[in-house]
């Protein structure tokens, strides 16, 4: 509660809608990788906030983030669900924009194993 949170990609208007800013809530969940904070999620997975930089390759825009950090969030996911300790996720926005709206930037989730389905994506 004394740590300011660190800025999201999107928040200052960048993609549609803006990211918002994580909250505290019951059923929050974020992804620490090496001391590092990679992602926030909110109650049930719906929202993602993703904390690294955008990637500078062809795909910039919405939701094109560090793949390698994709992978990260997707496999803590995966494996809390393997072992019952959360029901399969579906992603319907990341830094604020609509997984539908995200174009190229699905790919780096689809690739980390998530599923694109016409809700989302899907994490199991």
């Amino acid at each position: 509660a004394a740590v300011p949170w660190p800025e999201v990609y999107g928040a200052g208007g960048d993609s549609p809608g803006g990211a918002g800013r994580p909250t505290r809530g019951a059923g929050a969940l974020v992804v620490v990788q090496d001391g590092r904070l990679l992602a926030h999620l909110t109650r049930g997975g719906r929202s993602v906030l993703l904390f690294s930089r955008p990637t500078m390759g062809d795909e910039d825009g919405p939701g094109a983030t560090d793949p390698a950090d994709v992978q990260a969030v997707v496999t803590v996911l995966s494996s809390l669900i393997s072992v019952g300790r959360l029901s399969p996720v579906t992603v319907e926005k990341v830094n604020g924009t609509e997984v539908m709206s995200l174009g190229a930037g699905t790919r780096a989730w689809t690739e980390a194993g998530a599923r694109f389905t016409p809700k989302g994506l899907v994490v199991r």
